[in-house]
This record gives C-alpha cells, sequence and structure tokens, in this order.
C-alpha cells in the first residue's frame, strides 16, 4: 500500500478485500456467513491473508465451495488455509521434474511472501497438502 511516502506490506483482508464463494463475481450473496477472516491462501505468487463468505442460498459446505473456485482446502473440518489447483500444478511439476520437496517448495513461498523474516506466516498444516497431493497423482 502507498502511504505517500513509500510502499508499506499488507494484506488484501486489510485492503477490504473479502471473497464470496458460491456466486457468481460481482454477485452477493443475501444470506452470506463470513465463514473466516484469518483465511490464508497460497498461491503461485505467495501466502495472502483474505476474508471469505460463505454463501448459505444452498445446502453446500465450505470445502466444496472452495473446492468450485478452484482452491484446494488444507483440513477437511474447518479448514483455515486452502492451496490454489495452480500452485499445486506448479508443485507437482517442480517435483517431478526437480524432485523439489513439500517443505522445500513451501518454504519458497514463505520467503517469496516475506524475505525479511520478520513477519513470517504461522505454520498451518499446508505442507501436507503438498506432501498429499503429491502422493495422489
Amino acid at each position: 500500500m502507498w502511504t505517500g511516502l513509500f510502499f508499506q506490506r499488507t494484506t488484501l483482508r486489510d485492503l477490504g478485500l473479502r471473497i464470496q464463494l458460491g456466486h457468481v463475481y460481482g454477485r452477493a450473496c443475501p444470506t452470506k456467513l463470513a465463514a473466516n477472516v484469518n483465511f490464508r491462501v497460497t498461491h503461485t505468487n505467495g501466502i495472502h491473508h483474505v476474508a471469505i463468505d460463505q454463501c448459505r442460498c444452498h445446502d453446500v459446505d465450505l470445502n466444496r465451495q472452495l473446492l468450485r473456485i478452484g482452491w484446494w482446502p488444507a483440513t477437511p473440518l474447518d479448514p483455515k488455509t486452502a492451496a490454489t489447483f495452480d500452485v499445486l500444478r506448479h508443485f507437482h511439476l517442480l517435483n517431478l521434474q526437480g524432485k523439489v520437496t513439500a517443505y522445500s517448495f513451501y518454504r519458497a513461498l514463505e520467503f517469496q511472501t516475506d524475505n525479511t523474516g520478520l513477519d513470517p506466516p504461522p505454520v498451518r498444516p499446508l505442507t501436507a497438502v503438498f506432501v498429499m497431493f503429491d502422493s495422489l497423482t
């Protein structure tokens, strides 16, 4: 975020981004439920903090709504972290060709997000997602 003098590190959540699940882009759910304001999404360009709103129009659980937008939940119950299909595909190719481990790949994403080490992301079970994804393919 530009402060007028310099760029200051901030999150998408702090800038006001709320991701509405279960509806097409630009449509808000009239019965939305704030699912998690501390949700973390891992993408090919780093780890992002976002707030998500769950749709309650239909009887669809949060995991299914995340999968429909291309996010793989890190846990089956009450997910707080997800990885995009793009980052999983990227990890899969690096693992096949370069033998990059899930731990090394996730650490590289952490450094890409914040290379100073001043604000490291909390430990979440996302490395297990890469390991599980690798064993499925």
